[in-house]
């Protein structure tokens, strides 16, 4: 059976097996994410890396990553690199061997990178087979500089770089930039999407920063909601009038003097019904398998519960922990009873000063507890469109 026979076998199995909820699977993962690498080549002041510290300074073993090509690869259709961990993806030696591994294996790739290394022998054979690119930024000029202490100039180069060669082989895969804004640089988002624009950068997604180190708290557009919102709707303004397009969260709430307002407030407050929450199912479960450079396996980037361990004495084979107890329980809840972090997953919101991102790697007691104790709206699970 041919490479396309055997992934169309298992996308079937496998869409049967995740609308019924079963629980053991004999399907496999279809996305398969990828963090090869510990180590990184910068060292941003934001990130963090200097609360929780790296998840090693190695690469993955030649054996780890030799099971992954062998048990996963024969049934994956998109392989994610990078982002989910604090390292660079395309600093690994393996880099160019996975790359070329996936495109023998009929495998598209997703490549998250933080631009500093665009390497000309392997750009090539990247650009044929990824699927989208998107590199990732706090800033523009002297605030990217600040931050990443990279220069300005040598990271648009390098992305410059990939959209010639896209150009080159007559490729349309998406190039994009993942802005995280903060307080200092949210000014320039009219002027990154005119600079995407005239870069031939497809998407401009912003994501609010939320902090790990205490000093910079004040950073986030949480305690900057009106001067935040201002440069939303100029900068979607901008984005339409470009042709540009733009993942911007919604306006912050900030508030308002109207005693009309106040009197409502007071109705809806002393209403003793309980709202419900209409929430998408999650098919990651069954879908996904995220593995770092030790070989942890984790159902996402989100969720910090490590499933198992792909190689080691203590380990089992990729199968095994595919259907290990951990993924069993995950399976059985995430759309009946889901976990916090997996509840705030689906139901981001900007308005608070809590993150997925502060308890995603490494939860103390304190985040543990909240989780069983945070009240919640009743939740409605809905099934995800085709």
């Amino acid at each position: 059976m041919d490479i396309e026979k055997i992934k169309e076998a298992n996308r079937h199995l496998n869409d049967v097996e995740q609308k019924s909820g079963t629980l053991f699977l004999r399907s496999k993962p279809r996305n398969v994410s990828l963090d090869l690498i510990g180590k990184c080549s910068l060292a941003c002041t934001h990130c963090g890396v200097h609360v929780h510290g790296l998840t090693s300074g190695t690469e993955m073993s030649d054996d780890t990553y030799e099971l992954i090509v062998s048990e996963l690869f024969p049934t994956t259709e998109v392989c994610s690199l990078g982002g989910g961990n604090y390292g660079e993806v395309t600093l690994a030696k393996k880099f160019h061997r996975v790359v070329n591994d996936c495109e023998r294996n009929g495998i598209s790739i997703s490549l998250t990178t933080n631009g500093t290394i665009v390497n000309s022998s392997w750009l090539s054979d990247l650009v044929r087979n990824v699927s989208v690119v998107g590199f990732s930024l706090e800033g523009m000029e002297s605030e990217y500089e600040k931050i990443r202490g990279f220069k300005w100039s040598s990271y648009l180069k390098n992305i410059e770089k990939v959209i010639g060669e896209r150009e080159r082989q007559g490729r349309s895969f998406p190039v994009e930039w993942r802005y995280c804004a903060h307080s200092d640089s949210i000014s320039q988002l009219p002027d990154m999407i005119r600079r995407a624009k005239s870069m031939n950068i497809d998407r401009v997604r912003v994501m609010p920063f939320f902090p790990y180190v205490q000093s910079q708290k004040y950073k986030q557009l949480f305690y900057h909601r009106s001067a935040a919102n201002s440069v939303f709707s100029e900068s979607r303004a901008v984005a339409r009038e470009l042709g540009v397009e733009v993942s911007i969260p919604a306006d912050f709430s900030t508030g308002t003097f109207e005693l009309n307002q106040c009197e409502k407030a007071k109705e809806v407050t002393s209403h003793s019904g309980q709202c419900t929450v209409v929430m998408k199912k999650c098919e990651k479960p069954w879908k996904n398998m995220t593995l770092n450079e030790l070989g942890d396996i984790r159902a996402c980037h989100i969720l910090w519960r490590r499933m198992g361990r792909a190689y080691g004495r203590a380990g089992r084979s990729v199968h095994g922990v595919w259907n290990s107890l951990p993924y069993l329980l995950l399976r059985a809840t995430v759309n009946r009873c889901s976990s916090n972090l997996c509840y705030r997953c689906r139901q981001p919101s900007f308005e608070g000063e809590s993150s997925t991102a502060n308890t995603s790697l490494l939860p103390g007691r304190k985040e543990i507890l909240q989780s069983f104790f945070t009240p919640r709206p009743k939740v409605s699970y809905i099934d995800c469109p085709a």
